[in-house]
């Protein structure tokens, strides 16, 4: 494998002071925002979005002239909140979105992991290309995330670029976060927004939803059984089947940490929903 030429910028480079977030030009950065972006908010999502596409415009101008493939970060079946972020990308016509699917997921909350952690899972996934056909490669991988921590992420995607046979790998952030910073700030942010059922259900409300792994595992995580089979129980039919079958097919339903809660929802998968009502 030969070298491969890598970028990395970010809409904010992120300090944090305390209780509070700065951005690189040391004006609040929304948490808020951000916190509902990642449990789905459909409006947030669209905002980040057309603002990457820009940035990609602004300083990769290079892509507006070759063919490129652009992804998120890999994911199984439900993908990540990342994959959002490319809603905007259709507006550079040289892009074609690819999936980068991995193969294993894991139980633990990444946002709230160690530098060491990190790492250590980032070199048990597998990725690879979910194509519908084969398709010729061009040179340049565009990777768009939500955020840069300690880096153990990109650098897999750099190592997983250059086994493709790509030459340059490009990667647009919401946010970089300063390596000052606890890697633990991540958990910090992900729930300024959501930290129940009922937060949860009113961004929806308001925002709409875009259903990603976040909320599954949030989901099949949460402490209060009764309030999560009320809240299960209220969703739109198709909401849960959705929820249900995403699950079971990311793999969560066979994690011991989540059978008590998986129990409330396996019900609603298509088949046993209908096994049991009709």
């Amino acid at each position: 494998m030969g070298l491969i030429e890598v970028h990395s910028i970010g809409l904010h480079t992120l300090t944090r002071q305390a209780e509070i977030i700065f951005d690189q030009k040391g004006d609040l950065f929304d948490g808020y925002a951000y916190s509902r972006f990642k449990y789905g908010s459909r409006s947030m999502s669209a905002q980040y979005s057309a603002a990457i596409a820009e940035l990609v415009r602004q300083k990769f101008p290079q892509l507006l002239v070759r063919d490129f493939w652009f992804t998120s970060s890999a994911y199984k079946y439900v993908p990540t909140a990342s994959d959002s972020l490319t809603q905007a990308m259709h507006t550079l016509k040289r892009g074609k979105k690819v999936k980068v699917a991995r193969t294993k997921l894991f139980p633990a909350d990444y946002g709230n992991l160690s530098q060491a952690e990190r790492e250590a899972i980032m070199g048990k996934v597998d990725m690879f290309f979910e194509l519908a056909c084969p398709t010729p490669k061009p040179e340049d991988l565009l990777v768009i995330d939500d955020i840069r921590i300690t880096g153990a992420h990109e650098q897999r995607l750099i190592d997983f670029a250059k086994a493709e046979g790509f030459k340059r790998v490009y990667f647009v952030y919401v946010a970089h976060l300063s390596p000052k910073c606890e890697p633990t700030t991540e958990h910090w942010l992900n729930h300024m927004a959501v930290r129940n059922l009922t937060d949860l259900w009113d961004l929806w409300k308001t925002e709409g939803y875009i259903l990603n792994a976040r909320i599954c595992k949030f989901l099949l995580s949460y402490p209060n059984t009764e309030a999560l089979a009320r809240f299960a129980c209220a969703l739109p039919a198709r909401l849960r089947q959705q929820i249900a079958e995403g699950m079971q097919k990311d793999g969560y339903a066979d994690m011991e940490m989540y059978l008590d809660n998986w129990a409330i929802w396996e019900v609603y998968q298509s088949s046993a929903y209908f096994t049991k009502h009709f």
